[in-house]
């Protein structure tokens, strides 16, 4: 069974914003969280909930300049510095090295393609992911122009599979993106 320290597993949302208070009341109003606030590394940490489960946080200041707001996921991996080399093997690029936490390492990294995810490693977290109530992370989706490119960085670190179920061709999806580029 996947867990939330499966290696691989999705197991943390983080959002970066340039206002807390704002993002928090607006969460706590649509989702249901209650908050508490931590201190971290960058400032104040505030961690919604939906009852005793931790489903995600949110800080400022924003940790890569010129990035806009943006949520984060984080990924289990059994050695956070282990799956930094990887990546910077494989063609991906280094957001934020990694460093440690109380409880956990984490670094933030870059697929081939650009796309951001969180490498996390050490941290006791509960199974949000595969938590059924509402206001909990249900699905992570990579939205790319480019889905050959980024699928070997991600099988590599994470332990990912893409696999078709029996019988059928593996699903696709595009549409056109609005989004912009920041600065790496």
């Amino acid at each position: 069974m996947i867990g939330a320290n499966t290696h691989g597993a999705p197991t943390w949302l983080d959002l970066s914003t340039s206002d807390v208070e704002a993002t928090v009341d607006f969460y706590s109003g649509l989702l249901g969280w209650t908050v508490t606030r931590r201190p971290s590394p960058f400032g104040t940490y505030a961690i919604g909930a939906i009852g005793e489960v931790e489903v995600g946080g949110m800080m400022e200041p924003v940790p890569v300049e010129g990035m806009p707001a943006v949520w984060t996921v984080f990924f289990a991996v059994s050695d956070v510095d282990a799956s930094v080399a990887t990546i910077q093997r494989i063609g991906g690029s280094v957001l934020q090295p990694a460093f440690d936490l109380t409880d956990a390492r984490i670094a933030v990294v870059a697929d081939p393609t650009g796309a951001m995810l969180g490498l996390l490693s050490g941290t006791p977290a509960q199974s949000h992911y595969l938590d059924q109530r509402p206001g909990t992370m249900r699905w992570v989706e990579l939205l790319t122009r480019d889905l050959p490119r980024p699928r070997p960085s991600t099988s590599r670190c994470s332990g990912g599979r893409r696999k078709p179920a029996k019988g059928k061709a593996p699903p696709t999806r595009s549409s056109p993106s609005t989004a912009t580029r920041w600065p790496a």
